[in-house]
């Protein structure tokens, strides 16, 4: 029993992406003028793992948008992604749990999900 086999997956460039279009680098919002609900999908929490920035870097690609509410696509660890490796320097979880992201109606811890 020789261990799990190598899977060798070509990481996309998601450079293209980096100037965002909300003020944060990597991270995209879309809003439909309809209401609707607010969904967040994030890819590269690890930077080995490579297949959520595989589905974004397509998203992103077909500018999609939704017909109701709002999307935000965010590239996550791009430090770490662009080195193939889990994290650089500290886990971000454990160097930033105090990064909240507000809301006009409720202030979210940004690792955890628990409101503040």
């Amino acid at each position: 029993m020789g261990g799990a086999p190598a899977i060798e997956v070509e990481f996309p460039d998601i450079g293209r992406w980096a100037a965002g279009n909300t003020g944060i680098p990597y991270v995209w919002r879309f809003e439909s003028e309809r209401a609707g609900p607010r969904i967040t999908v994030q890819a590269l929490t690890h930077g080995n793992e490579v297949c959520g920035a595989i589905a974004l870097d397509g998203l992103l690609a077909q500018r999609l948008a939704p017909a109701r509410g709002a999307l935000m696509v965010v590239f996550a660890n791009v430090a770490a992604g662009s080195h193939k490796i889990r994290w650089l320097g500290s886990k971000a979880s454990s160097s930033m749990a105090d990064v909240t992201v507000e809301d006009s109606s409720l202030t979210v811890n940004a690792f955890d999900g628990s409101a503040l």
